[in-house]
């Protein structure tokens, strides 16, 4: 099932409109994980590990406002993984842009106009085998294009027309062995040079093949044979990526990784790829470890002397001696507009000063026009593509568009709330702000205290990053404002020793007392100690704000309610007396607060899988398991209709679901019987992973949608009535007249009803006829109001 993104039951927009603002000054940005960057030394191509290609413009003097331009590419695309780029043979007016997984590769056209590359259109380039692409390279004599993967070498001419598909015919590289291939380079005398990636099935025990094979054209085939290197072991090379200079195609340079994925080598060839020698490598353990994951190398166009090379560390390597010596001027510790990471580097050719170098990775992309002394990361700003993991972003009904979420290495993230006039989009001049680095977590408001809970991996160990403790954060008032300017640092650790959540959700009524305070959140740990019971599960207990609290005057303890024995992952309670567990074995699971005492509930048979998300609903409840949504009717769980599920919320208010598989969100009217469409305005696949409601502060509700590469998504939830006189059947008609003449009704002032007298003559014909204005005024205002929903 998928979603048409035809007019439907919402409207998404982006809940931001920039990435990760990293200073007061907006002068540093960060954003997600950028794979691999182009640029032709004005506009950046970017493209993203799990959000698409973006096309970023800059602009010549960004303000405190206004700032570089970003336009995805790709929204139409089902398949959005990038990772490779390369431009083609006719120069930056073509792009050819690789994926993960997939079997095809696109080709986007740009007009260049004052050096800004406009677009124009992609293609869909059909490839023999699926798989991931490592490298592209294309070459002008022969006019070809040649990926590496985990599918071998495999090459295709291009025709005059580059966007012709027929003209494609793809073949393999020849004499190469059954390996994967994670680097590519031109060489000279219309040849290429690809590396292999070695893939043993034990990181210690040699490979059955290694090294580099150099690849001439003879007779319309791509010939390879082994090439010959010197000073290191080839058995000992992982992945490895390969670059040449433009200008001097005999000239080449390699970086190759060990076993254990530290930088085992540099290597050099000056004549195309044939031999190869190994030169000075940069210092080990600065570039750390992670080889298999962050790879990259880039030698300039013009000048074949001047190598960079980009690794776990946060600053790359420079080398302008040809890999006789190494300099590592900053790293991300010294300079902010730096990120660990490294997917990509490229020295962008200047003939009349310094190369400009881009730089991408996990923190988007930076850029030094003086080799390394300085960094620009003004590029992330229209870079929405942040990686939010699945059931980890909260929203808060205290201080409406205020979120929070825990990302892919950029930490936990807020957005501030919304603070903007009437008529003034709310995703206007909103960017995200960093709580914390590292990899997030889970992340939840507590709206009556003004606390946010979360964890992260912040914390220290033997000099390795694990699992921090769960965590207190405040909202801070702004000064003379009820709205909190940001997070505040000011950080409580709950219990000593520390507790790693495996899930935490708040209480949806809380009304359960210990020791004389509130439950306002439960949680489940795995074990802190040799021998702990797994399941343990926690209640965040706190006093009763008073009328007058600020936000975070907040006295709270951390009491263990019991355990399961098994992992927890999901948890649901509406007071916190009673709670609603979920384990990885497919567990539904009655919990009581006050005695620990734990009664599993009887499942369909044909539902299995590991329960990730519950929700409780008055008396009844849903549940997600493996794929697929139960429901819980008071008596027993059922099972809904649908599946690939991996998200849901219900809006208790409307009494809709709403569903979301990794692209395409749908919504319920009937408790999960029928599904519609809700994904207009989404992009083709956006990796959805998450689903959160909160009041939106104007007497409506939000609902937010966490995604893995494209950051959050807003829609408003509409009341489910139709306005419509003409469609509503006549008996219906006749009984509401009838209403309307005879009977009066009640109205409602807040949570009291009123009875409405019998109306006259005279009033009767002015309700008919306001009840038609207000049909008709509703329908302009959707019309007209759509744009900002």
């Amino acid at each position: 099932m998928r979603a048409s993104r035809t007019v439907g039951e919402l409207f998404w927009q982006p809940a931001q409109a920039y990435g990760i603002e990293r200073d007061d000054t907006r002068d540093v940005w960060h954003a997600g994980h950028v794979e691999a960057v182009l640029s032709n030394g004005h506009s950046v191509i970017a493209g993203s590990q799990t959000g698409g290609v973006w096309l970023l413009t800059p602009t010549l003097q960004p303000t405190f406002i206004a700032g570089h331009d970003g336009t995805c590419l790709s929204d139409s695309w089902d398949q959005p993984d990038v990772t490779n780029l390369a431009f083609g043979p006719d120069g930056p007016g073509q792009v050819f842009a690789g994926f993960s997984g997939g079997q095809a590769l696109f080709l986007m056209e740009f007009d260049i106009v004052s050096g800004a590359m406009i677009f124009k259109r992609n293609t869909t380039l059909a490839l023999p085998v699926a798989g991931y692409v490592y490298a592209i390279v294309t070459m002008v004599n022969p006019r070809c294009v040649i990926i590496a993967g985990d599918q071998g070498v495999w090459w295709s001419a291009i025709p005059t027309n580059a966007n012709d598909v027929a003209g494609y015919f793809w073949k393999p590289g020849r004499q190469l062995p059954p390996a994967w291939f994670s680097g590519l380079a031109v060489g000279s005398g219309a040849s290429v040079t690809a590396a292999v990636f070695p893939q043993a099935p034990n990181p210690q025990t040699p490979p059955t093949d290694s090294g580099f094979y150099r690849g001439v054209f003879q007779q319309g085939e791509l010939v390879f044979a082994k090439a010959t290197l010197v000073g290191t072991d080839p058995l000992l090379m992982r992945r490895t990526s390969l670059a040449s200079c433009e200008d001097q195609r005999d000239r080449m340079y390699a970086v190759a990784a060990a076993a254990d994925n530290t930088l085992l080598a540099v290597l050099s060839s000056s004549d195309g790829g044939n031999t190869w020698a190994t030169r000075s490598a940069p210092n080990k353990a600065a570039a750390g470890f992670q080889g298999f994951y962050n790879n990259c190398i880039t030698v300039s166009p013009q000048q074949p002397n001047l190598v960079v090379i980009g690794w776990l560390s946060g600053g790359v390597f420079w080398s302008n001696d040809g890999a006789a010596s190494w300099s590592h001027p900053h790293t991300q510790e010294s300079n902010p507009s730096l990120h660990n990471d490294l997917h990509s580097v490229q020295l962008v050719r200047n003939a009349s000063g310094v190369e400009i170098l881009y730089v991408s990775g996990d923190g988007g992309i930076a850029i030094t026009r003086d080799l390394g002394q300085t960094y620009d990361s003004q590029f992330n700003r229209p870079l929405r593509n942040l990686q939010f993991y699945g059931n980890a972003i909260t929203a808060s009904s205290r201080y409406p568009g205020l979120l929070a979420g825990g990302t892919q290495d950029n930490g936990n993230l807020y957005r501030r709330p919304d603070t903007l006039g009437a008529g003034v989009p709310r995703q206007a001049d909103s960017a995200w702000r960093r709580q914390v680095g590292g990899d997030g977590g889970i992340c939840r408001f507590i709206d009556p205290l003004g606390v946010l809970l979360n964890n992260d991996n912040t914390n220290i160990n033997l000099g390795m990053a694990v699992w921090d403790e769960v965590k207190q954060r405040f909202p801070e008032n702004a000064a003379g404002t009820v709205v909190p300017a940001r997070i505040g640092s000011h950080i409580v650790d709950l219990l000593a020793g520390g507790v790693t959540p495996t899930s935490l959700e708040t209480i949806v009524s809380p009304s359960f007392v210990r020791n004389g305070q509130v439950m306002y959140a439960a949680l489940a740990s795995t074990p802190t100690t040799a021998g702990a019971t797994a399941g343990a599960i926690w209640g965040f207990f706190a006093d009763r704000p008073a009328a007058d609290a600020k936000p975070g005057a907040v006295n709270a303890s951390l009491i263990r309610l019991g355990a399961l024995g098994e992992t927890v992952t999901a948890i649901a309670s509406t007071g916190g007396q009673k709670m609603l567990l979920g384990t990885p074995s497919g567990r539904i699971v009655s919990f009581d607060s006050a005695t620990g005492q734990a009664t599993d509930y009887e499942l369909p048979l044909d539902r299995a899988g590991q329960v990730t998300r519950l929700q409780s609903v008055g008396a009844g409840a849903y549940a997600l398991v493996g794929d697929q949504i139960l429901r819980f009717d008071g008596t027993a769980w059922v099972s809904t209709t649908g599946g690939g599920w991996n998200a849901f919320i219900a809006d208790v208010e409307s009494g809709r679901i709403f569903a979301s598989t990794d692209a395409d969100v749908f919504v319920s009217n009937d408790r999960g019987g029928s599904w519609l469409d809700a994904s207009e305005g989404l992009p083709a696949r956006p990796h959805c992973n998450d689903l959160r409601i909160a009041d939106d502060g104007q007497g409506g509700r939000d609902l937010y949608l966490g995604t893995y590469g494209r950051s959050v998504w807003r829609a408003t939830i509409a009341v489910n009535v139709d306005d419509s006189l003409g469609e509503v059947p006549a008996i219906a008609v006749e009984i509401l007249l009838g209403i309307i003449e005879d009977g009066g009704g009640v109205f409602r002032v807040g949570k009291t009803l009123h009875r409405l007298p019998p109306p006259g003559p005279i009033l009767r014909d002015l309700l008919i006829i306001s009840a038609l204005i207000t049909s008709v005024a509703n329908r302009v205002l959707r019309f007209v109001l759509r744009p900002f929903r």
